[in-house]
């Protein structure tokens, strides 16, 4: 930080000033005997005590020379600056899963398990006990693909799969209608929602004191 002009010109003023004192005291010394003036004695005692002076003048003006070079206080904030630019868009998430869960004995009909993204699920257990979980679409146009693996006598196993690429409102699709089934589906309206599900079927589920005719369960996700 520099020194403001006017502090430095008051120390270089007081210096000069106090050097000027004892310039003139000198020469009274040297003429005032031959002037008739006061004794040598005397003019020396005053001598000394104006460079006194003048050093207490120039301690002074370098202490405020030194306090001039200090910085000042800091000064109030500012105001904000401007909002920068908006950042990128973020990864989408995934969609939340809904879980499905029917389990029900012979007599419960219709049953619906799940409505969402504009596919509705519904299920029952008829006597047998015999499963059936059915999908129906809100949407026209709609597309629903599905494949189930049926267990039989190990190892033997049966492949289903389901294709409907024009699936409409009139419409009903059989998902499951057995036990001993693991399957997926994935269903898209023309607008491009999508829903996946993953599930399995059971007929005579459960074991003693659990069990339950009939048992659909798994996730679906929407998005």
């Amino acid at each position: 930080m520099k020194t403001p002009a006017s502090t430095r010109r008051a120390g270089r003023s007081t210096i000069t000033a106090g050097a000027l004192v004892a310039t003139v005291l000198l020469l009274s010394v040297a003429a005032s005997p031959a002037l008739g003036g006061p004794s040598l004695s005397s003019l020396k005692t005053s001598v000394t005590k104006a460079l006194k002076l003048a050093k207490t003048a120039d301690a002074r003006s370098r202490k405020a020379l030194k306090l001039a070079a200090r910085p000042g206080p800091r000064g109030p904030s500012g105001p904000p600056g401007p909002a920068g630019p908006a950042g990128g868009t973020g990864a989408g998430g995934s969609a939340a899963a809904t879980v499905l869960d029917f389990r029900a004995d012979p007599g419960t009909t219709n049953q619906v398990i799940y409505d969402h993204g504009g596919l509705v699920l519904t299920a029952s257990c008829t006597t047998g006990p015999t499963i059936l979980v059915t999908a129906k679409t809100r949407v026209d146009h709609a597309i629903l693909h599905a494949a189930n693996i049926i267990g039989g006598t190990p190892p033997a196993t049966t492949t289903e799969l389901v294709q409907k690429n024009d699936f409409l409102i009139s419409g009903t699709q059989t998902i499951a209608s057995t036990g001993h089934l693991q399957g997926t589906a994935t269903f898209s309206t023309p607008t491009g929602g999508v829903t996946t599900l993953a599930y399995g079927a059971e007929q005579g589920a459960f074991g003693a004191g659990s069990a339950k005719g009939c048992w659909f369960g798994g996730t679906a996700n929407s998005g």
